[in-house]
């Protein structure tokens, strides 16, 4: 079986006396697609830390975040191969509220416009596909903290 590597990140802020929030975005140009992290392939020879710092500076014109640490790599059946996605979480917490941006890079997503927003989670929350697999408090649990025992 083909394996296919991609890269995710999961950027979260935290703000006093508020709750966590996750960015995410959506396609400006195509309300039916779902919200989702930013992140992509890994090229050739590149490491997936580099590819999610990489795919961050494209997909969201996002420069030197600080890493906190990798959460993990899932893994599911995609297009006739196994996708293996390695995910990263970074220190969000100096980024604005709101921004477009216009994807730069050669990959098939090419000058689309996404819009970034910033979430809080709840528990019932999740991203499509393999996305959804470190949206849990034991992956995440700075994202969870104020919803742990209360709802």
């Amino acid at each position: 079986m083909t394996i296919k590597d991609k890269v995710g990140a999961f950027v979260v802020r935290s703000r006093e006396g508020r709750p966590h929030e996750l960015l995410l975005f959506t396609h400006v140009d195509f309300s039916d697609a779902p919200i989702q992290i930013p992140g992509g392939g890994i090229e050739p020879g590149e490491s997936p830390e580099a590819a999610v710092v990489r795919e961050l500076k494209e997909e969201a014109g996002i420069a030197d975040l600080p890493l906190v640490r990798k959460l993990g790599v899932s893994e599911c059946d995609w297009q006739d191969a196994l996708l293996r996605r390695h995910c990263y979480l970074f220190d969000g917490r100096l980024l604005p509220e709101q921004w477009v941006h216009v994807v730069s890079g050669s990959g098939e997503d090419h000058r689309m416009r996404f819009e970034y927003r910033w979430h809080a989670i709840s528990k019932a929350f999740t991203l499509s596909g393999d996305l959804g697999v470190f949206l849990k408090p034991e992956y995440l649990p700075e994202l969870y903290e104020t919803t742990i025992g209360g709802s």
